[in-house]
Formats: C-alpha cells, sequence, structure tokens
C-alpha cells in the first residue's frame, strides 16, 4: 500500500462507499505512518512507526524544529521558545522542588550545568488505533539518553531513562517494545 487514495462510490449496484488515505511523516526523528480507512459502516485511523532505530533529536534540536515548524506558518512570528529558556525552567523546578540537604549539593551542580546538547528523546513507538465500535489502543514508548549528562560516579551512573505507555495485547506491538515480563523475569533468575 503506497500513499495512495482510493474511492469508491455507492451506486445503483449496491456498491458501498470507501475510503483510505495514508500519511507518512516524521515526528523527533522517527518515520510513522498515518492511515485512515472507511470501509462500509467502519473507520479505523492508525499510527504506527515505519523505523524503529532512529538517532532522536537532542532538546536543544526539538526546540529548534517547533520554532521552525511555527515560522513555516508565520515568518513574521517571534518566538519564546529556545533552549536557554527550557534549560532555565528545568533549573527553576528543580531549585523550587528539591529538598535541601549536603548530600544534594553534587545534584544541583549538575542541574546548573544541564546541557540540552547532550540529551537526546528517541520515540520508539507510536501506536495509536481507534475503530469504529472499539475501544481506542495505544502504545507510546520513549527514550531519554542520558548518558554524559550527569556527573560520571563509579557507584551509580544513569545511561537512560524509558518510559512506557500501552493499553493493547497486540502481540507485534508488545514485542517492538521489549516490555520487561515480571513473572518471566522471576522465573528466569530464581
Amino acid at each position: 500500500m503506497g500513499n495512495e487514495l482510493i474511492l469508491q462510490e455507492s451506486g445503483a449496484n449496491g456498491l458501498t462507499f470507501n475510503a483510505q488515505a495514508e500519511l507518512d511523516f516524521t515526528l523527533i526523528g522517527t518515520k510513522l505512518k498515518m492511515a485512515f480507512s472507511k470501509i462500509g459502516d467502519t473507520n479505523a485511523f492508525i499510527v504506527l512507526p515505519t523505523e524503529i532505530d532512529s538517532k532522536g533529536m537532542t532538546i536543544k534540536e526539538m526546540v529548534d524544529a517547533v520554532n521552525q515548524f511555527a515560522k513555516g506558518y508565520d515568518p513574521s512570528m517571534e518566538s519564546d521558545l529556545d533552549a536557554g529558556k527550557v534549560e532555565q525552567a528545568v533549573k527553576d523546578v528543580s531549585d523550587a522542588t528539591a529538598k535541601k540537604t549536603d548530600a544534594d549539593e553534587k545534584n544541583d551542580m549538575a542541574v546548573k550545568n544541564l546541557n540540552f546538547d547532550t540529551i537526546t528523546v528517541k520515540l520508539r513507538q507510536a501506536f495509536l488505533l481507534l475503530m469504529t465500535g472499539q475501544k481506542m489502543e495505544y502504545a507510546l514508548e520513549i527514550d531519554v539518553l542520558l548518558d554524559g549528562v550527569l556527573p560520571a560516579q563509579t557507584f551509580v551512573n544513569v545511561e537512560k531513562l524509558s518510559v512506557m505507555v500501552w493499553n493493547t495485547n497486540r502481540a507485534r506491538i508488545l514485542e517492538k517494545m521489549d516490555i520487561i515480563d515480571v513473572e518471566n523475569l522471576l522465573e528466569e533468575n530464581a
């Protein structure tokens, strides 16, 4: 199925109106496919990744891309969104929420020296399925690569944070997400 539009119109011969449209696009450096299908009384809207191993984008690249996207609609627009302001907002939130103890001094330094050129965000899974008369299904997996962001320590070195949310039982989607099955993990290591 390429990027095509299929239309059939109902006529005297009893045929029903059917339609399909597809869109290939990139979000946070990940190639995705979005499709809409209407066959008879059933409508389906789906989003799937077409490429799982993208390089992702740094926070600075994302901020620059959002600004470029906005200026594409209004070239005269002056955006308040810049990497420096995003970094400052993270530092402000960290300062406001941190419990201040002597042990937190190293963490405060890490936040103050935060460099958004070293944080990479990867969209590893983006699945959405909406079908007439059925429950919405979704799966989302985002990796945040933090290697080199925090000061390297021999005791603890944070390299990656992965966040996954889903409400689907589709084996192929779950397999691509590489979700840890706690029961199997416990059996293997018992």
